[in-house]
């Protein structure tokens, strides 16, 4: 009955919550040798076609004011001199430019875009060559058989190392890949989830050196509640713990998977036909999830922004645990990466490691990604050999073709 109670609670914290409510969450693991490897694969070369002035339409997430997840990835009106924003628009125009094409995005809400989909598909309509949103929405879509599968398409294959075929094996279905990743899109590698260390808390304390101790393969749950705990001041003397006071570790709801699936389990595993079944009834297991309890429920060790919200501040719960860390108040924040970019404006002294492992004997540090976005092909697309050029024609022009991913940290 304990094991029940407790995989229950997380369950609900795993399959239910998250930032914003609507991610979900691909585990990466790679070797040493995984650059080394990708190197010695021989690359393919696209073919450049006249492609006559095809309008080649995309289905995007409308951006949503001050929400932290959503970028364009695959279509921006115009430079702006930000870094990424005009990479994508040179990337766009130097496809247009190589295949006489016009790249034209249209985009609706997240909860807008499967109903259209299938309209779409139901009605023979061409209106978009491809659609990109997060798997909460796009798995419904290919659910009810109205996506294409990557299989089926020239211009995908493993020597076209621009496509993430390691994250898209792990979401494949029945030996189908519907969901499409790679380097035309960057939130895979800007949405993994990872541990930002306060420098000038842990010299404060006098605790061990972060570095070495993710180096040494010593960086586990037990290490981070060890370097944790004692670290906690109630800072404003209400004899209660809130998100004004100081704590060892600040997290949101779906740091827990993170720590979850940091520690070498899945919730599935696939059968020898590419099925998915379930995988978490173990030993292992349990002692994960009593691990996870102790961090998300000790409240003078753990900030949870999803308990202790500074609404009155204008704050949701994710940026509520930067402010605790921005401001020298939480050693480790459990967080994705694209947090980054915020936190260095407020030039807080900070490193980055892994998840941890769930012990010692782990070979490896696994980070989970969450809240990334994924490409879909509508099962009616009138040529799956143009759409798969273009789309792959997008992800190699965006930089330089990456090795496949590798989340070994150190």
């Amino acid at each position: 009955m304990k094991f029940t109670r407790i995989l229950l609670t997380i369950l609900a914290m795993i399959l239910i919550t998250g930032c914003a409510g609507t991610g979900e969450e691909t585990a990466l693991t790679g070797s040493d040798t995984a650059q080394t490897q990708a190197e010695t694969i021989p690359e393919a070369e696209l073919p450049v076609r006249d492609l006559g002035g095809y309008e080649f339409g995309l289905l995007w997430p409308e951006p949503i004011a001050g929400n932290h997840f959503i970028r364009n990835e695959l279509w921006v009106e115009t430079e702006n001199g930000e870094v990424i924003n005009d990479s994508v628009f040179k990337r766009n125009l130097a496809v247009e430019e190589d295949y006489n094409i016009d790249i034209t995005c249209e985009t609706q809400t997240f909860s807008a875009i499967p109903a259209t989909v299938s309209k779409m598909v139901a009605a023979g309509d061409n209106a978009y060559d491809a659609f990109c949103t997060q798997i909460a929405q796009i798995s419904p879509v290919a659910m009810k058989g109205e996506m294409a599968d990557f299989g089926d398409m020239t211009y995908w294959s493993e020597d076209m190392p621009w496509w993430n075929h390691a994250s898209m094996d792990e979401l494949s279905i029945g030996g189908k890949a519907f969901f499409g990743t790679g380097d035309i899109i960057y939130s895979d590698d800007f949405y993994v989830y990872h541990i930002m260390c306060n420098l000038k808390l842990i010299e404060d304390y006098d605790l061990e050196n972060p570095y070495e101790t993710v180096r040494s393969g010593r960086w586990t749950i037990d290490k981070m509640i060890e370097m944790a705990s004692g670290v906690s001041e109630d800072l404003n003397n209400d004899s209660s713990y809130g998100w004004e006071d100081k704590y060892g570790i600040t997290l949101v709801n779906s740091g827990t998977k993170a720590l979850y699936y940091g520690s070498g389990l899945n919730v599935t595993g696939k059968d020898e036909k590419g099925m998915p079944y379930l995988t978490m009834y173990s030993e292992k297991t349990q002692s994960v999830l009593e691990k996870i309890l102790e961090v998300y429920y000790t409240d003078n060790m753990t900030l949870n922004g999803n308990k202790n919200t500074a609404t009155s501040l204008g704050l949701d719960h994710a940026n509520t645990t930067e402010k605790c860390f921005n401001e020298n108040r939480a050693v480790f924040l459990v967080t994705s990466l694209i947090a980054a970019e915020r936190i260095r404006a407020a030039e807080v002294s900070m490193g980055l490691m892994p998840m941890p492992k769930y012990d010692d004997a782990q070979e490896d540090y696994i980070c989970v990604l969450n809240d990334m976005t994924l490409v879909g092909v509508p099962i009616n697309a009138p040529d799956l050999d143009r759409t798969s050029l273009i789309l792959s024609a997008m992800s190699k022009n965006r930089f330089q073709p990456l090795p496949p991913r590798s989340l070994r940290w150190c």
